[in-house]
């Protein structure tokens, strides 16, 4: 009886374990998403950005210099939160969607636009 007890444990164990395992591959699911997303969401702002410099008459020197300026803010090491309030609800919307320039507020369901630069001071 004791041998049946002690089995019963460890499938307890082992399943309880595994439980634990598939949670956190889901937030590590989770994350790969939003990490994705906001690579993109980079990715489209830089070549934008690229385009658009000679147009503006933006030089790659100016954009360097612009770059080394904002590094030497410490804002790489420490950039701010993106966030804004949902016009709709009032709550806190942080930019997870994969949508370039727009979140979802997940308390209401309204679309929020955000733009990168917005809450940076």
């Amino acid at each position: 009886m004791a041998h049946n007890q002690r089995i019963a444990h460890e499938v307890s164990r082992f399943m309880n374990e595994r439980s634990t395992v598939r949670r956190h591959d889901s937030v590590i699911s989770d994350k790969e998403r939003e990490v994705d997303s906001k690579r993109l969401k980079v990715e489209i702002m830089a070549l934008t950005l690229m385009e658009l410099m000679p147009e503006l008459g933006i030089t790659r020197e100016d954009m360097e210099r612009k770059m080394k300026e904002i590094e030497e803010r410490g804002w790489a090491i420490n950039p701010p939160s993106h966030f804004c309030l949902c016009p709709k609800c009032g709550k806190k919307v942080f930019d997870y969607t994969e949508k370039a320039f727009e979140a979802t507020c997940m308390y209401c369901g309204q679309n929020v636009p955000m733009y990168p630069g917005d809450t940076i001071e």
